[in-house]
């Protein structure tokens, strides 16, 4: 199960939704480092939160997950199409302009030269 963990104002939708000793695991803060909500979701139903350490992490290592996430690896993201985008530079404007307002989540990539 992939959420938002929460949005401002919100409560964390995942840990009533998680099964016994469940665990979470976040990455990333290309949205910002905030979580927008308490504890308690989490230390009441005995959540762990798991961060990822990808700073520390080794050259080997990082080389084997990025195998494991490319095309049909068995970490391959399957709603990947649906949270990524790919534009051009030209575009980058309107994708900034779209960002500062809030507007659509996910991941852009831009291809350059072509």
């Amino acid at each position: 199960m992939r959420e938002t963990l929460a949005k401002r104002g919100q409560t964390c939708p995942l840990p009533p939704r998680t099964k016994y000793t469940p665990r979470i695991a976040v990455c990333g803060n290309a949205g910002g480092p905030e979580l927008a909500t308490t504890v308690f979701p989490f230390t009441l139903r005995g959540v762990d939160l798991l961060g990822i350490d990808s700073d520390w992490c080794d050259l080997e290592t990082r080389r084997v997950l990025w195998e494991r996430m490319a095309r049909g690896g068995d970490l391959n993201p399957i709603h990947l199409g649906e949270i990524s985008r790919s534009v051009t530079f030209d575009e980058l404007p309107d994708v900034f302009g779209a960002f500062l307002e809030g507007g659509p989540g996910g991941r852009t990539t831009v291809r350059v030269g072509g």
